[in-house]
């Protein structure tokens, strides 16, 4: 073997050598950011997903959910927010305690979070007060 040839054996070592560390690197800090993300001095819950994780790929059946505070109240009450669409999204990504991104999620689970959300901050039963859109007629309300 040449010394050309051992340097080039030598550079595609370090080289793959170099991706690996680069990749664990990647790989620890996401798991660092994930550690970081769970944190107990905030109320959570476990949600069951509806799809049971099988469009995912650690294919995880639950979410792990904070309960909405004030200020995911004021980013939802935001009408420039909530018109471009950013608001709920930047809601249920500050809300969710699970490496699921919130672009990945299937709609159902999407769904069942927003329901989780405002059952827990508001309550389980919504007052209708339906009005006929013809006579102006107010029914009465229902739950």
């Amino acid at each position: 073997m040449g010394d050309k040839e051992y340097n080039e054996i030598v550079k595609q070592l370090k080289e793959t050598l170099h991706s690996d560390f680069v990749h664990f690197y990647d790989i620890f800090s996401e798991k660092q950011n994930y550690k970081q993300k769970i944190d107990i001095s905030h109320p959570f819950s476990i949600l069951n997903l509806p799809s049971q994780g099988k469009f995912y790929k650690n294919k995880q059946s639950y979410v792990l959910v904070r309960y909405l505070t004030a200020v995911e109240e004021q980013v939802l009450s935001d009408e420039f927010l909530v018109e471009s669409g950013q608001g709920i999204k930047m809601v249920i990504e500050n809300l969710l305690m699970t490496d699921i991104p919130v672009g990945e999620l299937v709609l159902g689970d999407f769904q069942s979070i927003l329901i989780f959300l405002r059952s827990t901050a508001y309550g389980d039963s919504i007052e209708v007060s339906p009005v006929c859109p013809y006579c102006k007629k107010k029914a009465e309300s229902f739950v």
